[in-house]
């Protein structure tokens, strides 16, 4: 990710960048298998493993009653399982975890600005 600007949401995200990285990467690793299985995109869902279903076909099937078409998720995936599940979740657990763990900072910084807004409105009060 490029610094660009300093934007709230490029900072949000920035925080757990990493993270969302390493899940794709794992994400990428469980459909590589596949692949090697001589299964793409348009492999029919009954030659796919139990529970394993192609995105993009299940996107295209749908349209009709979708405007939105989405043929990947966010990690890119053409394929959504129950592996696949479990990894977002694991990692989206520890995306969470990381979240809530800047909440005291965030709330020690505004209570910080807080207090110095006092001492200024103080000075010139008076």
């Amino acid at each position: 990710m490029a610094f660009k600007s300093f934007s709230w949401k490029w900072w949000w995200y920035g925080q757990v960048e990493d993270l969302y990285n390493e899940c794709g990467k794992k994400l990428q690793e469980l459909e590589e298998k596949e692949k090697q299985k001589g299964h793409e995109w348009i492999t029919p869902k009954e030659d796919l493993p139990n529970g394993w279903y192609s995105v993009p076909l299940e996107s295209l099937s749908l349209k009709k009653r979708r405007k939105k078409l989405t043929i990947c998720g966010p990690y890119m995936c053409i394929w959504e399982s129950p592996e696949h599940v479990k990894i977002r979740s694991l990692y989206g657990g520890k995306i969470f975890q990381r979240r809530l763990n800047y909440i005291p900072h965030i709330i020690g910084v505004i209570g910080g600005l807080a207090g110095i807004a006092s001492l200024i409105f103080q000075f010139v009060k008076d």
